[in-house]
Formats: C-alpha cells, structure tokens, sequence
C-alpha cells in the first residue's frame, strides 16, 4: 500500500504522462491535417516526449525504490539490451562508405536516444514489478518478507520487445523497398514477430487474472480518480517511452543520413566544380551579339513563317530581319557563351538569361529559302550558326536547355536533309562535301557538350536533392508517425545508395556512348527509385533523337555523293568507304549496331526502338514527302526509323 502522499506525487507524474500522451497524439493529427506548419507540429510532439518521457522515468524510479529490489541481475539485462538496441540503431551508418567517412562522434541524438532508453526500460520493469506480488509462481520469485521479484526471463522478455518491434518495423521497410527478396529480412520479421506474440500472450495472462497492477483501489471520489490516473498513466509511460525510443532512434539514423549527404553534397560541388566551363576573354564571349540578334529581331509565329516559307509573305519576313539573322550568324562564330555561372552554387536557382530562339528560328527558314534559290553558301552558314549556338545554348546547366539545344540539333538536321535529299536538288559536290565537314566539326566538339549538358543539370537536380534532404533531417524533423514510417532513415540510405549508384551507371553509359536500351534502363531507374522520370523523358532522349538524326544524315549525304558522281545509288554502305564517308556512322539505339542502307527505294535507317532491322517493313515515302519544309524520320511498325532519299 502506498500513502496518500505518495499517490498524489504518482498522480502529478501521470498527470505528465497523460499530458504528454496527449501532446503527442495531437501533434499527429495536426501534422497530417494541415501540413503546410509541419515544423510547429513536431515541436509539439517533441513537447509531448518531454513531459512524458519525464513523467514515465520518475514514475518507474519511485516503484523501484518503493521496493528495495536488488539491480544487480536487472543491470545485466540492462546492459545487454541497450547494447543490442544501439547495434540496431547504428547499423547501416557503418555498412554505408560515405557515412563511415564522414562519421563523427556520437552527439546530442546519440545521447537523448540513451536517455529514452533507459526511460523506457524503466517503465518496464516498474510495470513488472509493481504487479509481481499477484503473479504465479512461474511469473515471480517469492521471498520470506512476502515480496516478490519477476524472473529474468520475464525481465527479458519485456525489454526485448521494445527491440522486436522496431526490428519489425525495419523489416517491413527493407521488404516494401526490395519486393520481398531479402531472405535476412523476412527471417528478422518472423523472428521479431515470435517474441511480440510471446509478449502479448504474456500480457493477456496477466489481465485475465487481474493481477497486472497492485495499485489499491478505493471507493472514493478523489482517491479513486488519483488511482485510475496512476493506472493509466502506466499503461500510457509504456507508448510514450516507446515512442520516444523510436523518434529518437529515427534522429541518430538521421545523423548518419545526414553526414552520408554531406559527404555526397561536397563530392557533387568538387564534381561540378571540375566541369565549370573556363572563363571566357570578352572578345571569345558571343552573349553580347546575341542579344544585340535578339533585340533587333522583329516577333513573328514561327509556325506562320514555316509554313510560308516558300512565298513571298515568307520572304518578306526574313528580308525584315537581315539585321538579327547576321549578328546572329556573328555570335555563332564566335568561341561560347560565358554564363557567369558559379557551378558550385545552387545551379537550379540561378536565372536564366533570355534564348535567342527567335533569330536561330528566323536563320532555319533563310537557310531553306538560300537552298531553294540555289545560294548554298548562305544556307550552309545558317545551318553552321545553328549547329554552334546548340553547343553554346548547352553550357547553360539546365534540362530546358539541354533539351532545347538538342532539338536544335534535329531540326537542322532535317531541314538540311529536305533541302539536299529531294528530287529537284541539284547542290555540287563541293557543297556536299562542305555540309559533311560542317558535321564532322559538330562531331568533333558535341561528345563534350552533349555529356555536359546531360551529367550537369541532374548533378546540379541532385545536389539541390541532397542539400533539401539534408535540412529535412534538422530538428525537430520526422516527428509524426506517418513520416517516420514513409520516409524512413532507411529509405533515405536506400534512395542515397540508389542515386550513387545511378550516377555512375550513367558515367558509364556516357562514356561508353549510351544507347536507347542504356537510357530506357536508366529512365526506369529515375522513375522507379528517384522520381527524375521528367529529366530522362526530355533530354535523354532527346538526345539520342538529335545523334540520330545528324547520323543518319551524314550518311544521306554520302550515298548523295556516290549517286550524283557514279551515277546510280550504291549496292551498300561499303562502297561508300572511304571515299564518301570515313567509315559507316555506328546507330545511336544499339551499342555495336551501325547506320543501315537500302537501295531500292533509297533509304537510311536505324534499328530505332525495335530489336532488330526488319527493311521489308520501310514501305515508301508518303505524298509530299519531299515537299515539306524538312523531312520527316518514319517510324515503322518493326520501330526502324526510316529517312528516305528522292529516286
């Protein structure tokens, strides 16, 4: 029997416990009710732990000491337990290598996570023995004086549960993340589960016989109200301890994700550093001329124009902008365009300076109109200047414009493609052999670019990832249940070991020159793992569609030369080697697979999304075909892509 002032202080102590339950479970609501003030809710729930975890540890200490047990056998078990708990806690901060380097030593979290351990032991083992002079002889110990003490594995059992569910926990996570192909995490989880059912057939035991507490019980107003609130607030020390324990665990986790980020965070800003394009002399710099072409250019639809490219209102529009159309070509020829860019600053924020898409549009169509008239000087230094401002366009570090530079690329391709490959065309073979060099100059420098203008804006993506991750993992953090469980430390480790992993697969693709099946595997990755599935949707592919189309033209152009100097089209690309063409264009799509060529009709092709080349599925061009302001690459049924040349 306890005193009366004794109960009042055990009712103060609940009274902290209730509170703090309380503070806890509204947290929660909150924080999934109205989200935008997350942080003010964490605190609340960090509040909560506060006075509860308080209220638990000083209502289990005055069992403790009420009773006069011996903690010798209690602090082996104690030991023992918090040092499994710390191994589970601290774990994959060491299977992680970025973590392990840039680990440090234990801090705030390591030590608040000790505290809430003991306090939830405490509650535990006050719990136990406050009921142990009720339990059967199998439960407890009986000495001479008529106390009792549990038995060990009793002891056992109730701190090895705490460590059960949160090795479940974990589990379930690993499970939900490999879709249940762990054999180490599905033996964990049935091993977990065997102890908590253990624990609660124990506890069911316990309140069948109406012995789980030896609080007194009174008939009176007050004193009953003081009793149930001890009573409760035992029940309630045990969920509030363990949910200290598991945010508190979740933090020290956190800690480790937080210096594995840190670690990636400076390995991207040395990464990006190591690209910064060189400082350019203002005499190299071409964003001077540029914006003087895009100043001076006068707006019109480019659609409009395009499709009136051939009459005069088409003409006319380009004759009003002769002035934007040579800085232009001015700025073209000049080395880059130097951004100003610090690559080691947050590259996603930066704002971007004003395209001159409008004079590179206007340079297309007078490229078009110089090849109708014949003035293929003209044309090839129009198509020269779009082909140099997509490389310049590309050193801005954003997927719009790698994606825009790329397009670029295809356009130019195509339109040069309608001007040389259709029936009435009659350029010289020195202007064949001068758009071959033209490309042989962007082959030569887009390698560079082209890596550049994929690795570097989802390197920057990243980056700004991992610093916004990074912050998320400051207190008060993932205080809420729902976000400790979604976005686990785990899954945090997992994601960062998925990135990682990402990135160099792509460093690989890249420099191995990534084909479609690479870019399909790496967009399944971005999408699946790292919700990047945008970036790899535009200008990955995107890429491919511009190397492919370039390719397919430079090889166009060569079996042109064989026609137009031999007098009939070639019977394979080998009888183009190497007069016409260096050697046969390898296909974009599939690593080891060339740029094909059929005769009869006379066509180029490329395996595209198929598997294989299946010629007798071309057809023939469609009506118009050669007519239209650029060709068009026909994607077959087989998924070849076909550019057709006029018979």
């Amino acid at each position: 029997m306890t005193s009366s002032r004794d109960s009042t202080v055990d009712a103060l102590l609940s009274g902290f416990i209730v509170l703090g339950f309380s503070a806890i479970v509204s947290g929660n609501i909150f924080c999934a009710l109205v989200p935008d003030i997350e942080p003010f809710w964490g605190w609340m729930i960090v509040a909560g732990m506060g006075f509860g975890v308080t209220g638990s540890a000083a209502l289990s200490a005055r069992v403790f000491w009420r009773h006069r047990i011996s903690l010798a056998a209690w602090m082996v078990l104690f030991g023992v337990h918090a040092t499994a708990m710390a191994l589970a806690t601290q774990l994959f901060s060491w299977l992680h290598p970025a973590a392990a380097r840039g680990a440090k030593a234990p801090g705030t979290n390591a030590l608040l996570l000790a505290l809430a351990l003991i306090s939830m032991l405490l509650v535990r083992g006050a719990v136990l023995q406050a009921a142990a002079k009720n339990m059967p002889g199998w439960m407890a110990v009986r000495k001479e004086n008529e106390s009792a003490t549990p038995r060990l594995w009793l002891f056992a059992l109730y701190w090895l549960s705490p460590l059960a569910w949160w090795g479940g926990i974990l589990s379930v996570i690993a499970l939900s993340r490999s879709g249940g192909s762990s054999t180490g995490a599905v033996v964990t989880l049935i091993v977990c589960l065997a102890i908590a059912t253990i624990r609660v057939a124990v506890r069911f035991v316990l309140f069948e016989k109406n012995r789980y507490s030896n609080w007194s019980r009174s008939p009176r107003g007050w004193a009953k109200f003081r009793e149930q609130l001890i009573s409760g607030g035992f029940v309630l020390a045990g969920a509030v301890t363990f949910y200290a324990y598991f945010f508190m665990a979740s933090r020290v986790q956190g800690d480790a994700v937080a210096d594995m980020l840190r670690v990636s965070a400076e390995a991207r800003a040395a990464e990006l550093k190591a690209l910064q394009p060189p400082a350019l002399q203002p005499r190299e710099n071409a964003e001077t001329i540029y914006k003087l072409a895009r100043t001076s250019a006068i707006p019109v639809n480019p659609e409009w124009l395009i499709a009136r490219w051939d009459i005069p209102q088409g003409r006319t529009e380009i004759a009003r902008n002769l002035t934007a159309l040579s800085y232009f070509r001015q700025a073209a020829a000049v080395k880059g365009i130097d951004y100003g860019i610090d690559y080691e600053q947050d590259l996603t924020r930066a704002a971007f300076t004003k395209t001159v898409d409008e004079p590179a549009r206007l340079a297309l169509v007078e490229a078009r109109q110089a090849a109708a008239r014949g003035e293929w000087p003209l044309a090839l230094e129009n198509h020269t200047a779009r082909l140099r401002y997509a490389r310049h366009l590309a050193t801005w570090p954003s997927p719009h414009t790698s994606e825009a530079a790329f397009q670029i690329e295809s356009r130019t391709a195509l339109t040069l493609a309608a001007s040389l490959l259709q029936a009435n065309a009659q350029p010289s073979d020195a202007v064949l052999a001068g758009c071959q060099r033209m490309l042989a100059e962007h082959f030569d420098a887009r390698g560079q670019y082209a890596n550049r203008a994929l690795y570097v804006p989802l390197l920057a993506i990243l980056r700004k990832s991992d610093r916004y991750r990074w912050a998320f993992l400051e207190w008060p953090g993932r205080a809420d249940v729902r976000t400790m469980l979604s976005e686990s430390p785990l899954g945090e480790w997992e994601r960062q070991t998925e990135m990682e992993s990402a990135l160099m697969t792509l460093q690989v693709a890249m420099r191995q020159r990534m084909d479609r099946q690479d870019a399909d595997l790496m967009a399944q990755r971005m999408t699946d793992r790292l919700q990047l599935a945008g970036y790899f949707s535009s200008s990955v592919y995107a890429n491919l569609d511009a190397l492919e189309a370039l390719r397919m033209l430079e090889t166009a152009i060569a079996v042109k030369r064989y026609q137009m100097q031999r007098g009939s089209w070639p019977s394979t690309l080998n009888d183009c080697v190497p007069q016409f063409l260096a050697e046969i264009p390898p296909d974009p799509n599939q690593r080891g697979r060339f740029i094909q060529y059929e005769a009869s009709p006379p066509r180029v092709y490329t395996i595209g999304k198929g598997i294989s080349a299946a010629p007798e599925d071309h057809g023939y061009p469609d009506a118009g075909y050669f007519q239209s302001f650029e060709l068009s690459i026909k994607e077959c049924e087989s998924g070849n892509h076909v550019l057709f040349l006029a018979n």
